[in-house]
């Protein structure tokens, strides 16, 4: 079963946008409607460009649309995300327009049970941000709408199908050891379809038989890694020695087709 919403995550500098891209083009190419987002930042140039399809929102947008569903007003909803108290609340709690921005996007798949959506996370620590504000307010708020929607999205991010994480690393110690507390994480929030894959690998690259000394010394710690982190077999997606961004999607496309059809 393809999920219906796909995390995508790591530390900075891992190509998590890359990944996120990628997976986006191959459902697309399967013919799923999938839809890339960017999550709270701004849309990358290179996806800007080449026609992927795009769920566009902000935390204040999505607020608005929520406050006038439950209000059943759109107008009304607008005069108060203008008033200074929405505004300095957002500011001082970045976490709840996260939430119900993530609220938004289950919203949409629940609407449209022929849409998929890819988030581009942009780093380790918001997407915890993003899935702990779940509980933290529904434990500040109690009872309410609020927690009745969160009960919602809860359930639906655990539900078995629905959701999946893709943890994006390379094959550096720091970079792996936070993508193994990352994919923790995860699990213990009840999303236990989550992936750690090893991006940028040389060991699945087209230079992986070089005898050049520098690729040699970058094979041979990345083959140290490998073994030191994990017992089982981890997924690689290849270094790509290209600045074409059609290039390098064609060249891990093989890999990104294996994540859906295994997750």
């Amino acid at each position: 079963m393809t999920p219906r919403l796909i995390i995508v995550s790591g530390k900075g500098g891992v190509g998590k946008t890359t990944i996120a891209h990628a997976l986006t083009k191959s459902l697309r190419a399967e013919g799923y409607k999938a839809f890339y987002t960017s999550f709270d930042q701004s849309c990358p140039p290179e996806i800007l460009t080449d026609g992927t399809p795009r769920f566009i929102t902000s935390p204040e947008e999505s607020s608005e649309i929520y406050i006038g569903l439950k209000l059943n007003s759109p107008l009304l909803a607008k005069w108060v995300m203008k008033a200074p108290f929405f505004k300095a609340l957002f500011q001082v709690l970045p976490p709840l327009g996260h939430m119900i921005l993530l609220g938004h996007y289950i919203k949409e798949l629940e609407d449209n049970p022929d849409h998929y959506i890819v988030i581009d996370s942009p780093a380790s620590g918001h997407a915890m941000s993003m899935i702990s504000s779940l509980n933290n307010f529904k434990e500040i708020f109690k009872l309410g709408v609020l927690v009745d929607d969160i009960n919602r999205m809860n359930s639906f991010l655990k539900k078995e199908g629905n959701t999946r994480v893709i943890i994006s690393s390379i094959p550096t110690e720091m970079s792996v050891e936070e993508g193994l507390d990352l994919k923790k994480f995860f699990i213990k929030k009840g999303i236990e379809n989550t992936e750690l894959i090893i991006n940028n690998s040389l060991n699945n690259s087209e230079v992986k038989d070089s005898k050049a000394p520098l690729a040699m010394k970058k094979l041979e710690i990345e083959k140290e890694i490998l073994e030191r982190y994990f017992e089982k077999e981890v997924r690689l997606i290849p270094q790509v020695f290209s600045h074409d961004t059609k290039e390098i999607l064609k060249k891990i496309s093989p890999s990104i087709k294996g994540i859906l059809s295994e997750g």
